[in-house]
């Protein structure tokens, strides 16, 4: 993360304010990763060899980030391509990676570092949503097994997931099928044509596909 800021101001000329909002980090955390970086005397491009851990050891010695030799860094492109694999998340990732030795990252750094080794691959394609401007709906392809409890009989259900662009919202629910009656059941459910059920991290009262962004009476952040 900190060396992102860095390239963001160094490489890209980004203000402080455009890799505050790039890195999800408030402005004086910006301005105090710079300002660390030039007390420590050291100079950009960073020497050969200096990685994240490094780097943070100059710039907080009194804090306590462990040498790297404590605190491993993953293998991120392993990272990334075990999270193309259906079913994987970075918290089952992350878990894995905090079985491997007794002192690493926690979940939210985890996921900084990785955000930010991203950013440095090439191409890299931005996209900005306006607040309610966008919804994407899809079927997620992962099935969802249903019991009926009296019989005992398991079916299979497909899984729609809808997110909102800006605030990355989600409703989900599950169906029979991927027909067209069942689609229309999730994006414009009336009473008669109601999902199977809905599932969790998302709206408990009836689906609207004009739910402004934002609206968390019917939707919940994932």
């Amino acid at each position: 993360m900190v060396r992102e800021d860095l390239r963001l101001r160094f490489d890209q000329r980004r203000s402080q304010r455009e890799i505050a909002t790039s890195l999800a980090l408030s402005q004086s955390t910006v301005h105090d990763y710079v300002g660390r970086f030039h007390a420590a005397g050291l100079t950009w491009p960073l020497p050969a060899g200096m990685d994240e851990a490094a780097l943070e050891a100059q710039l907080f010695r009194r804090g306590a980030v462990p040498p790297a030799a404590m605190r491993p860094m993953p293998d991120w492109t392993t990272v990334r391509q075990e999270l193309e694999r259906k079913g994987a998340t970075r918290q089952l990732l992350w878990a894995e990676y905090k079985a491997t030795a007794p002192d690493v990252y926690q979940y939210l750094q985890f996921c900084r570092h990785y955000d930010a080794w991203v950013g440095t691959l090439e191409p890299v394609l931005r996209q900005v949503h306006v607040a309610g401007e966008r919804l994407f709906v899809d079927y997620a392809g992962v099935t969802m097994p249903v019991v009926d409890p009296a019989t005992g009989e398991a079916r299979t259900t497909q899984v729609f997931v809808g997110a909102l662009g800006a605030s990355h919202l989600v409703y989900v629910d599950a169906t029979w099928t991927q027909t067209l009656p069942d689609w229309i059941a999730c994006t414009a459910p009336t009473p008669s044509s109601a999902p199977i059920a809905t599932a969790s991290k998302h709206a408990t009262s009836a689906w609207s596909s004009s739910v402004p962004d934002g609206a968390r009476s019917r939707w919940r952040s994932p």
